[in-house]
């Protein structure tokens, strides 16, 4: 079969795998320009203008590595506090 497919030009070797994380950009959008600091603030307000929007995506390694260092710092300050899980998960999802 080998031999076949090579003449007719196919290639038998499957297509390498994409992982889900690849297609992700993280690259950063470019910030709208605004004149004055009240437009930025007018639109800001208003919902126009979101800062988050346009910082570069963090890397799933850099995501652990914030919150290993965030639930370090919860551990240290109340490692007694019943809601400590509870915090270090809403900052995960942040």
């Amino acid at each position: 079969a080998p031999e076949v497919a090579a003449a007719v030009g196919i290639s038998l070797v499957p297509p390498p795998v994409i992982d889900e994380l690849d297609k992700v950009h993280v690259h950063r959008t470019k910030a709208p320009a605004y004149s004055t600091g009240w437009e930025r603030a007018a639109a800001y307000h208003h919902g126009l203008y979101v800062p988050e929007m346009y910082q570069a995506t963090k890397t799933a390694d850099e995501v652990r590595a914030a919150v290993a260092s965030f639930a370090d710092k919860v551990h240290k300050d109340a490692p007694k506090d019943a809601c400590k899980y509870l915090q270090i998960e809403e900052f995960r999802c942040l």
